[in-house]
């Protein structure tokens, strides 16, 4: 495996775009925004999930109360969709169709039970998927990440997908231990890529990665859909854009701009005038089709036009 020293300069520049002049994970802005309340979120975790106690309310059949104390874990800070509970990342907490002692000894087999943290996911959701409900990445992985910071990884899987493309490895919409054992071996070798910047653990690696997911949003192209592009952009040149009819269109852009400023120019003079302006603003501002300026020669007529008849009327 390999993580090639040019995608990871990559993710250190999107981070620096977020935290200009970042050179670490001491960076305060990074620890503020990224670490620090994760941190408190896995101390809260040691008082109310730890071993010890699990097995005891187990033992007492406490069931009841061992889902309290997982939602309030789960409810410590935003990691995890909360809004709507039925349908958010706690949602098998709120299932009819969950047996809770069954749940209660399956989730503490997930944190605490025998064999690797790939293995006893994959159990867990086994078990989530035979008791009728759908399994996913989100529920499991936090807790693992929340008990064990310093080895499992927190699995988004909009931002785990967009890592996985981002390095050229697969990975499966659906949880199972051959992609979360890919993910942490990607994730270790990010986080052996960046000592020079002092990592101390997964939450680390986690925030680092979102930050640079955030970021890249619309800076970074991957190298499959640039080459689409490439294809479609040079079709809609040859077909389109280079005809006649293409350059005819193109041409139009600026007669609509120009009489678009006039639009607005005379909107404002009339509105500091004291006049109404309703009927100019729907009819002077907004871009209309062909057919509408044909019935009203009031109306902005444009060659790329969104409305298709007077917003007032259907109003």
């Amino acid at each position: 495996m390999l993580v090639e020293k040019s995608k990871v300069d990559q993710l250190i520049d999107l981070v620096n775009s977020r935290y200009f002049g970042w050179k670490g994970f001491e960076d305060d802005r990074f620890l503020e925004e990224e670490r620090d309340y994760k941190v408190e979120t896995v101390k809260r975790a040691k008082e109310l999930l730890n071993e010890t106690v699990l097995a005891g309310l187990i033992e007492s059949k406490a069931y009841s109360e061992l889902f309290e104390r997982i939602e309030k874990i789960g409810k410590d800070n935003n990691l995890l969709f909360n809004s709507i509970p039925t349908s958010g990342d706690l949602r098998l907490l709120f299932s009819t169709k969950i047996n809770k002692e069954a749940f209660s000894k399956e989730f503490f087999n997930l944190l605490y039970g025998s064999g690797s943290s790939e293995e006893r996911l994959e159990k867990f959701c086994n078990f989530v998927e035979k008791s009728g409900e759908k399994s996913y990445w989100t529920f499991p992985t936090y807790f693992l990440f929340i008990v064990y910071p310093e080895s499992e990884y927190f699995v988004k899987p909009s931002v785990v997908s967009w890592f996985a493309n981002f390095f050229g490895f697969a990975f499966s919409r659906k949880p199972d231990a051959r992609s979360y054992k890919l993910l942490k071996d990607y994730s270790f070798e990010l986080m052996k890529a960046l000592s020079d910047f002092n990592p101390k653990d997964m939450i680390d690696i986690q925030s680092f990665i979102w930050v640079a997911y955030r970021e890249s949003i619309g800076k970074i192209i991957l190298p499959q859909k640039k080459k689409e592009f490439g294809k479609f952009f040079n079709e809609f040149l040859e077909e389109y854009f280079n005809t006649e009819k293409g350059q005819a269109h193109f041409q139009e852009y600026e007669s609509c701009r120009k009489q678009g400023r006039k639009n607005f120019e005379y909107v404002l003079k009339e509105w500091e005038k004291g006049n109404d302006i309703t009927d100019l603003v729907l009819k002077k501002l907004l871009p209309y089709d062909q057919n509408s300026a044909e019935k009203d020669p009031d109306v902005w007529n444009h060659v790329a036009p969104a409305v298709n008849i007077y917003i007032k009327k259907e109003i």
